[in-house]
């Protein structure tokens, strides 16, 4: 069971270190598996991804390249979750979010768009309008995630 002080902490965690990002693969013969919801988080820190995966699930990546660029560089980990445990994660740290609230609720937005229960189901059954949501969710997403002084 994860604490409300936890749930503060690692939605500040997020506000700070994390990503929420909605990727799109133009190789899929599957229109509703194109769009994924990804929740992210990368640090030089192993134990704080650690941390994450103990109490969220998910997973973590290892990432040695920057040592390879610059011998001085820390070893980077990122600790990740994908579409629904990733919109479950957000459910539980959006009333804490502070600056990435926006995003949380359009990844929401964007992951309910996603009928329970689909498994089986034929990729055509997608329909237009979802698809035209998905991708209006994820456009919203690159805005809000942009770098740089927003205008």
């Amino acid at each position: 069971m994860v604490t409300e002080a936890e749930l503060a902490y690692t939605a500040g965690i997020i506000d700070g270190e994390g990503c929420i990002g909605i990727h799109k693969t133009e190789k899929s013969a599957r229109p509703s598996q194109r769009y994924a919801l990804i929740v992210s988080v990368t640090s030089t820190n192993e134990e704080l991804c650690n941390w994450l995966q103990l109490r969220f699930g998910g997973c973590i990546n290892f990432w040695e390249e920057s040592k390879r660029r610059n011998p001085k560089h820390k070893d980077r980990y990122t600790w990740v979750l994908h579409r629904r445990k990733a919109v479950q994660f957000l459910g539980l740290i959006l009333p804490f979010l502070l600056l990435k609230k926006l995003q949380a609720e359009n990844a929401v937005a964007f992951q309910n768009t996603f009928r329970k229960g689909r498994i089986g189901r034929q990729h055509d059954e997608t329909t237009e309008k979802e698809l035209a949501v998905r991708e209006a969710c994820r456009i919203v997403a690159c805005g809000l995630n942009q770098k740089g002084v927003s205008s």
